[in-house]
């Protein structure tokens, strides 16, 4: 489940409408090597949050992330990006940024 959450993150932030089916899928698949490559530790903490990310929107919208449409997971990306928690922000901003990065390398 935590890889269908990272692939709808993905097609989140990069949307089909703009980039394409193509470049999503290099980039969800460059966004999985790279959280294989991650030391333990942060592989450990990057699989827990990203558990609670997938699963906290069945208290908003009452379904997994990855079964929610685009405007819907924007939405509670939106609300994990403000939350005043900075560990929430930070798992946003570390997703985020790997996909942007992953957008210029494929």
């Amino acid at each position: 489940m935590e890889d269908r959450i990272l692939w709808a993150l993905t097609g989140t932030f990069l949307p089909g409408e703009k980039f394409g089916p193509e470049l999503i899928n290099q980039s969800g698949l460059f966004l999985l090597r790279e959280k294989g490559r991650f030391p333990d530790y942060i592989r450990g903490l990057t699989g827990v949050a990203t558990w609670a990310f997938g699963l906290g929107s069945l208290a908003l919208y009452g379904r997994l992330f990855f079964s929610l449409n685009l405007a819907q997971r924007k939405a509670y990306v939106a609300v994990w990006a403000s939350s005043p928690l900075p560990p929430m922000q930070d798992y946003i901003r570390l997703i985020q940024s790997l996909v942007i990065l992953s957008s210029h390398e494929t």
